[in-house]
């Protein structure tokens, strides 16, 4: 079996290094969008994968900025290159402040184990886990934010509010939402692409709306016939029930008796400026788990 990992990154780039090394094997391709907005000298970077045939780095990098459309066109970029170097049985998206909890071999055991399944996170919106009227704001009103910020279009949507001004949701799509971390089959990924070719005007409602990264998939493939196959749990493990002012929360030393319990394949996220310790860890646990191995990373 061949995975894809599509990455998206913008900070921290010492877990991306650990997270590669991490994934490195013959039958695993990665691609990663590095944030055109990060301090990084890219070239040096490359080079510490040079060796890594399986490694690509998108040549074209845009801004993202939280909330706004770049995110989700940063997913499709990555999505759309996997597709012309030819998609592995399984993709999966997550960022560069991930790290998996499971091998290789582990994921790959389960993944077809659980051949033809779609791992997603999903709800109806308009749903409570959404702040406001559940989340309809986030499409039936004009958002902005790449081209004016997150605050001064949520400005422009309350005028639209008081001029009662609705956008419907397009294609009589029933919307839905959830995570944009996920792990979905070939066959899906095919079948994103080629709706989104096929209805180009999708990517033109969406342009418009807040979070779409968390919106496009989930209601694309769950007004699909791949519906009857998603299993509603996207193998992340993310904490965001913290009390912590960081939402998700940075995950510490304390967390690491949970990720050693947890069944997910991945969690997030880590920052090595709050807990370098906890990477270490799992680094050097993943490693060991691993063969053959050979530990030759330090992130002190």
């Amino acid at each position: 079996m061949k995975l894809t990992y599509l990455i998206m990154a913008h900070k921290d780039f010492k877990i991306l290094e650990l997270l590669v090394d991490l994934l490195n094997q013959n039958n695993i391709d990665i691609i990663i969008h590095i944030d055109s907005k990060s301090e990084i000298d890219l070239d040096r970077f490359i080079k510490k994968f040079e060796s890594y045939n399986y490694v690509r780095f998108l040549e074209k990098r845009i801004a993202v900025n939280w909330g706004g459309f770049s995110l989700l066109e940063a997913q499709l970029m990555l999505l759309f290159a996997s597709r012309q170097i030819g998609l592995g049985d399984y993709v999966s998206f997550i960022s560069g402040q991930d790290l998996p909890l499971k091998t290789t071999n582990e994921i790959i055991k389960f993944l077809q184990k659980n051949r033809g399944k779609e791992f997603i996170e999903f709800f109806d919106i308009p749903n409570r886990k959404w702040s406001g009227n559940g989340g309809k704001d986030r499409y039936e009103f004009f958002w902005l934010v790449d081209q004016i910020g997150y605050n001064k279009s949520k400005q422009f949507v309350e005028i639209q509010k008081k001029e009662n001004t609705y956008r419907k949701f397009p294609h009589q799509l029933k919307p839905y939402g959830g995570s944009n971390w996920m792990t979905i089959s070939k066959e899906c990924a095919e079948y994103i692409c080629e709706y989104i070719i096929n209805n180009p005007k999708i990517i033109d409602y969406f342009k418009y709306t807040v979070h779409p990264d968390e919106m496009l998939f989930q209601t694309l493939i769950l007004n699909s016939n791949f519906k009857d196959k998603v299993i509603n749990d996207n193998l992340r493990y993310i904490d965001w029930n913290s009390s912590t002012a960081s939402l998700p929360k940075i995950l510490n030393k304390d967390d690491m008796r949970s990720l050693q319990k947890s069944t997910c394949h991945f969690a997030r996220k880590f920052d090595t400026k709050v807990d370098k310790e906890i990477i270490d860890e799992l680094f050097h646990s993943l490693k060991l788990a691993s063969k053959p191995y050979k530990v030759d990373h330090d992130i002190n």
